[in-house]
């Protein structure tokens, strides 16, 4: 007995040193939720980058891999995403939360082809740096829009919708003719500037080598320096070249690099190539590359360009195959897998 009263004492002692109400007790232990903040909705559509502007209408979207061509030599039809509509605006959406970077990017591993009702945007994906290149500007992918492209790559690669094939055309026949003969019977033409695929064509280039400068704080001006005295020079023989050449020549490309070496000294190769009219031979683009300090590097005539098509998934009727040797075009258009 006299136990149970000492403990029962004890408690009273205890519950008496708290000096708080049970109930308020447990209400402080409780946790109050935080209020968020969320941004206004104008916000949110204020850091979209606009990357493709406002697409309306038929809005399609295509990933195809960079080098379409090279694998169209070992394939005859090449897996592709094809997304139309909401599906494609969507995805499309999602990546214009990519921010502008100023990084140069890396290997082009794929392109993102999308059409609107009349306009047309080609992006260059560098996949082992997370950058899409659309005109000149570089985008990085993070968050939303590096999940949505990495979806369309993984379906493109293992689950494609669609196919695409590489038609060969010959030189002689008009890109906007081939396409107007064969829009019916697939589900997209994919534009392309027919340059030097179609076009006889001839490269020249030029070389300087320049000093090392004692300061080295004054590298980059030197090597600035190199390149304007190179571009200079072409952009002369640019202007002559279509003095010369006029009826023959009909586009002259930017100057480019070819090579630079900067070790003991500073060393560097530019060239631009000239796109000529059909039926041009090497004797008249050789002597149109004659021109002091400039040498012809290589001349190139094509026999066919390169049309890339998506194929329509109808499997009733005729293959793309049969309709493409039915038709009346002379010399006739082929495959380049064929």
């Amino acid at each position: 007995m006299t136990r149970f009263m000492l403990l029962l004492l004890s408690v009273l002692m205890l519950l008496a040193s708290c000096n708080g109400d049970p109930k308020k007790m447990a209400a402080s232990r409780r946790r109050q939720p935080k209020e968020l903040k969320k941004p206004p909705l104008e916000a949110t559509f204020r850091d979209r980058s606009k990357l493709f502007g406002p697409l309306k209408g038929r809005v399609r979207a295509l990933m195809s891999p960079f080098d379409v061509a090279g694998v169209s030599l070992k394939r005859s039809k090449i897996g592709v995403l094809y997304l139309k509509g909401e599906q494609a605006l969507n995805s499309l959406k999602l990546m214009e939360f990519a921010m502008v970077t100023k990084s140069k990017g890396c290997t082009v591993d794929w392109i993102l082809h999308v059409w609107d009702n009349d306009r047309y945007f080609r992006g260059e994906l560098m996949w082992g740096c997370h950058i899409l290149r659309v005109g000149k500007v570089n985008y990085l992918l993070s968050g939303s829009p590096q999940k949505v492209v990495s979806t369309m790559i993984t379906k493109s690669r293992l689950h494609p919708n669609y196919f695409i094939s590489v038609l060969k055309v010959p030189v002689v026949h008009r890109p906007d003719m081939v396409t107007e003969t064969i829009k019916n019977f697939v589900e997209e033409i994919v534009p392309h500037e027919y340059g030097p695929e179609r076009f006889p064509n001839f490269t020249v280039a030029t070389q300087h080598t320049m000093s090392l400068p004692s300061n080295f704080s004054l590298l980059d001006e030197r090597v600035k320096a190199l390149r304007k005295i190179l571009k200079q020079r072409l952009n002369a023989f640019s202007v002559n070249v279509k003095k010369r050449g006029r009826g023959t020549v009909f586009k002259v490309m930017e100057p480019h690099s070819l090579k630079e070496k900067f070790t003991r000294e500073l060393f560097a190769e530019w060239g631009l190539t000239v796109l000529c009219t059909l039926g041009t031979n090497t004797d008249k683009m050789f002597w149109l590359g004659n021109w002091p300090r400039l040498g012809v590097v290589k001349i190139n005539i094509p026999t066919h360009y390169p049309m890339v098509v998506v194929k329509k998934n109808d499997t009733t009727g005729p293959s793309l195959f049969a309709r493409i040797s039915g038709l009346d075009l002379n010399p006739p258009v082929e495959f380049f897998s064929y």
